[in-house]
């Protein structure tokens, strides 16, 4: 199974989370790594996808990510046919973060905090404005 971070001490926003999902890390690890390399004193609320790029590149995260603009149109629920099997990919829908697991379609976030089925998800239908490319899953 993949990783799921523990919660921490404060909150965590869909971002920073999403990016502890991608690089096993702790969700208090993973805001560090976001204040460090955004150089924002308090909790990240919100973050571009440029943003996201910028940190996981950073020296405390193990897989850097570039966001792809997707066709007009694709849903959550849809875009699992757009992508290669076997990997984790972190999806930002019109105003939220989430990685999807493609060996078994289930979905991770801060709402769920679980690997939830896709088909189950609250934002299945959303709409998905860009794609990044995660590791390759070996289970």
């Amino acid at each position: 199974m993949s990783h799921v971070p523990e919660r921490g001490r404060g909150r965590i926003f869909c971002g920073p989370y999403a990016l502890a999902v991608i690089n096993g890390l702790s969700c208090d690890e993973a805001n560090e790594a976001v204040k460090r390399s955004l150089r924002k004193r308090r909790m990240v609320r919100g973050m571009y996808s440029e943003e996201v790029e910028r940190v996981s590149r950073g020296k405390f995260m193990k897989h850097p990510l570039k966001f792809k603009k997707v066709r007009k149109g694709i849903t959550l629920q849809s875009l699992p046919d757009h992508l290669k099997p076997r990997r984790l990919y972190m999806v930002f829908t019109s105003t939220h973060y989430v990685v999807i697991k493609t060996s078994d379609l289930t979905v991770c976030d801060t709402y769920s905090r679980a690997w939830v089925p896709l088909r189950e998800h609250p934002f299945r239908l959303a709409r998905i404005r860009s794609v990044a490319e995660g590791p390759r899953i070996d289970e």
